[in-house]
């Protein structure tokens, strides 16, 4: 769900250019942002576009030695785009 998983993910990878006033063109830090935005968003990860990290990936097992690094690793990019191709479930509010 959005509240149990969805919002950690766009917290940690997302929102500190998706905010107001971010590099961003637009906020992703509400489910209604988030949700709205599906297919858009969908749409740029499966093309491997956002986040957008230029810098070479950890060899695989590995921790990023960037402290800034915004790259998606395979579980959360999977776990976004299985949410996103879902009915989008909010959640329960408590896991928020």
């Amino acid at each position: 769900t959005y509240n149990n998983r969805i919002s950690r993910i766009t917290q940690a990878r997302c929102i500190d250019c998706h905010r107001r006033e971010g590099a961003g063109p637009f906020r992703l830090d509400t489910y209604d942002d988030v949700a709205g935005r599906a297919s858009m968003i969908k749409a740029l990860l499966n093309d491997h576009l956002m986040p957008p990290w230029h810098a070479a990936p950890a060899p695989d097992g590995e921790l990023s030695p960037w402290a800034n690094d915004r790259s998606l690793p395979p579980n959360e990019r999977a776990d976004l785009i299985a949410w996103l191709s879902s009915e989008r479930a909010l959640g329960d509010n408590a896991d928020a």
